[in-house]
């Protein structure tokens, strides 16, 4: 009887237009499942538990390279970082005779699906890899914000909006019925200062322009337009929430997030 067993899964790290590796340090780390190395742009992933069928062993290996290219747009913006599956090593351990092939090589499929795209015609050039990440995983929370950020990068939805809808995301999983302050509640849950929800809920609800104000505040008259550092300080305050809400998948009391962790906004 045949036992297939997926040794190995290797992909290609491919960038952005804009983005290019000098000579970067390889990347090798160990994980239960699988490890790693990253070198000379391949990713190769050397199985430690056994799984029968590639989808099998990609599933476990995918979801940690989407936390990866996730992590990596968080912190240099999106599209500079995907990883193409290219091929699997797979071994029979009840190989068939002598003079049959003891391997099954398994061409390349489709790759990991990334949104988001450079925004910089600059060309930049890199040194170092982007470190794997280490208490961020994408849950299905992650996976709704990241895509209504990436909405935003891709000009389908103004800022306001978007940060606005994040905003409340966060603070539905700190809902508790028939009890107020939801945003306090939010601030203690996700250890960030609530002076940043707060700021962030003010600037959605009552700023903009035209074209991207979420309501017109009859009190106040004209519409008030962002500034260039309230729209750099929003972009950071939404990807903060990305990010520490991947980190309480792993991490229970992550450092309190205060308002120096972002840009000055004035």
């Amino acid at each position: 009887m045949r036992d297939p067993h997926v040794e190995s899964l290797r992909y290609r790290l491919k960038t952005s237009a804009t983005t290019t590796y000098e000579n970067p340090r390889a990347v090798k780390f160990i994980r239960d499942e699988f490890e790693y190395n990253l070198n000379d742009g391949i990713l190769t992933c050397h199985m430690r538990e056994h799984y029968p069928a590639v989808r099998e062993a990609r599933r476990v290996v995918d979801d940690f390279l989407h936390s990866w290219e996730i992590m990596a747009a968080l912190e240099l913006e999106g599209g500079e970082m995907q990883f193409q599956f290219e091929d699997a090593h797979v071994i029979d351990r009840n190989p068939p005779p002598p003079g049959s092939s003891e391997f099954v090589h398994v061409s390349a499929s489709s790759g990991v699906k990334f949104t988001g795209e450079a925004i910089s015609e600059l060309c930049i050039t890199r040194r170092k890899y982007p470190d794997p990440p280490i208490d961020f995983t994408v849950t299905p929370d992650v996976e709704t914000l990241w895509q209504r950020y990436n909405n935003y990068l891709d000009g389908k939805e103004p800022l306001p909006s978007m940060a606005n809808f994040c905003l409340t995301l966060v603070e539905s999983k700190a809902y508790r019925k028939g009890k107020k302050g939801k945003r306090k509640f939010a601030a203690d849950l996700f250890k960030i200062d609530e002076p940043i929800l707060r700021m962030l809920g003010n600037l959605t609800a009552n700023r903009g322009d035209s074209m991207t104000a979420r309501k017109v505040v009859p009190e106040k008259g004209d519409l008030i337009p962002l500034s260039g550092k309230e729209i750099e300080w929003i972009k950071a305050a939404v990807k903060i929430l990305i990010r520490r809400t991947g980190e309480l998948a792993n991490i229970q009391s992550p450092q309190r997030i205060t308002m120096k962790d972002l840009p000055k906004i004035r």
